[in-house]
């Protein structure tokens, strides 16, 4: 992780400059932008949450590892069997709201549909998880080490803690972020002139107004601070944080793994910028929290290792 931190530190200025040009100039960049019929963005928007998922389930299949090394606790080992298998459900139901709903396509009447695409890519995401763990990760230990000069690694200890965190912690807090601050988005409330323009950092008090006196208008014309698809997309850069402890042969592969998942961050950035459903600052705002949340979860567990090493074995891979 050491070696990483330039990295993630540029990228964490890169969303900052972006928080920061945003917040003062998010109505005219969007202005600037919009279109309601671009179809590479619309494309963007009923897909864009599917890639996070899939890294969540890539992780998760990376629990069927360790739930077949993992002979002596069968608790344990359905535990984390259960684990994967919530993660490919969680996988598959986010996504579908977006994929025919409002920032999407649109489409009421398939909705059900929309539970049919991402479905497989779970599946195959959480089985690449599986195969390339299952190959070289770093041999796991029992759950209590009667030798601390001989301790196995608790990689399943880690990415399960890892895995509720980002998706319980970091996404859901960003949920409820959404849900007290109620931005609206610029693709109708703001453009159309039902509401003024808010700031990130205001907090539109009278939504609910605006719902009542407009039927075309719902909820989710709310929730644009922060973003969730440029949450849920970061995770790809994330990947790259973690990937010596699904494979401990694919430590080089980290950087472009990173910057990869950046330049994919921005371009669903951009997109959910061109549609009106986000301004700069959403999108910018939302990968830098999920960044730095993962990021210090890392060096936590890292001091946690250090520490405490008789309780906590990660590997050197964290280090």
């Amino acid at each position: 992780m050491k070696s990483l931190r330039k990295h993630y530190a540029i990228i964490l200025f890169c969303l900052a400059i972006g928080a920061a040009f945003g917040s003062c100039f998010d109505l005219q960049i969007s202005k600037k932008i919009f279109s309601r019929t671009d179809s590479i963005a619309l494309f963007s928007g009923a897909f864009g949450l599917i890639p996070g998922f899939a890294v969540l389930c890539f992780f998760a299949g990376t629990l069927i590892t360790s739930a077949f090394k993992i002979k002596q606790n069968l608790f344990l080992t359905i535990f984390l069997i259960g684990s994967c298998v919530f993660f490919i459900l969680l996988g598959t139901y986010c996504p579908q709201e977006d994929i025919f709903g409002v920032n999407g396509y649109n489409l009421p009447d398939k909705t059900l549909l929309g539970y049919a695409i991402p479905f497989p890519i779970m599946l195959i995401s959480a089985a690449a998880g599986y195969l390339v763990s299952s190959k070289n990760q770093p041999a796991l230990g029992s759950i209590k080490k009667a030798d601390s000069k001989n301790r196995g690694y608790d990689t399943w200890l880690f990415t399960i803690v890892l895995l509720f965190f980002l998706s319980a912690a970091l996404l859901f807090g960003l949920f409820c972020i959404k849900k007290i601050m109620h931005r609206p988005r610029f693709r109708l409330v703001v453009f159309e002139g039902y509401a003024p323009f808010h700031a990130w950092w205001q907090r539109f008090e009278d939504y609910k107004n605006v719902l009542n006196d407009n039927t075309i208008i719902t909820k989710e014309e709310f929730k644009s601070f922060p973003s969730g698809h440029a949450a849920m997309t970061s995770l790809l850069m994330i990947l790259g944080m973690y990937l010596p402890i699904v494979n401990a042969g694919w430590k080089k592969a980290q950087v472009p793994v990173i910057y990869i998942g950046f330049a994919i961050t921005i371009f669903i950035a951009y997109t959910r910028i061109r549609l009106g459903a986000h301004y700069l600052s959403d999108v910018s705002i939302g990968a830098f929290i999920m960044i730095t949340g993962a990021a210090l979860f890392n060096e936590t567990a890292i001091r946690l290792q250090n520490r405490f090493p008789d309780f906590f074995d990660f590997g050197p891979e964290l280090s």
